[in-house]
């Protein structure tokens, strides 16, 4: 007796197997391709609309700064504004000279004008002026020696003076009176204010 097999429902089987796959293959293959198109979409999307946005924003930059550009008054201001911040620092490191106008009073001048007035990095005062004689000058140097000393806010003969080394630079005599140059050192009081 003779088996016979019959191998044709097998390969018929294999065949529906590989068909199966082949079509599984094709519509995964077709769902990535989608997905990937979709997502390129939407990236494209996004990327059209920042830049939408970017020209918009830019277009109103420039709007804004020609509107600016135009004021003319603006940059005073903006000095303005940066010369009233520094004042709180112009303030701390101011010098009290009101010293030295204590000393012109002492003086009492009535012939003595004072044209000039200047203070240089290392504390050193120099005042210009002129006077109808060379006493009215000695007058306000002197007064200027003994400042916080016999006379003045505090005054007391143990004080060291505001201005220290007093001297009369120069004397001029001219047609209308006498030009002066008068030097002196402000003591650390003077400019502390102390």
């Amino acid at each position: 007796m003779s088996i016979v097999i019959n191998l044709l429902p097998d390969l018929r089987q294999v065949r529906l197997k590989e068909r199966r796959q082949r079509r599984l293959a094709t519509v995964v293959s077709i769902m990535v391709a989608s997905t990937s198109v979709g997502i390129l979409l939407l990236l494209f999307v996004f990327a059209v609309g920042q830049q939408a946005v970017i020209d918009s924003l830019s277009k109103n930059i420039n709007n804004k700064r020609q509107t600016l550009e135009s004021k003319p008054s603006l940059i005073d201001a903006l000095t303005a504004q940066q010369h009233i911040a520094s004042l709180p620092i112009v303030w701390a490191q101011r010098v009290y000279l009101n010293r030295l106008f204590d000393a012109y009073e002492q003086a009492n001048p009535t012939d003595v004008s004072l044209n000039g007035l200047s203070i240089s990095v290392d504390n050193v005062i120099e005042v210009t002026g002129s006077a109808g004689s060379y006493q009215s000058v000695a007058k306000l140097a002197e007064a200027m020696s003994q400042e916080n000393i016999t006379f003045g806010k505090n005054a007391k003969l143990t004080n060291q003076p505001y201005f220290r080394g007093v001297n009369i630079r120069s004397a001029s005599s001219s047609s209308s009176g006498f030009t002066f140059s008068i030097t002196a050192s402000l003591s650390s009081e003077a400019v502390s204010g102390n």
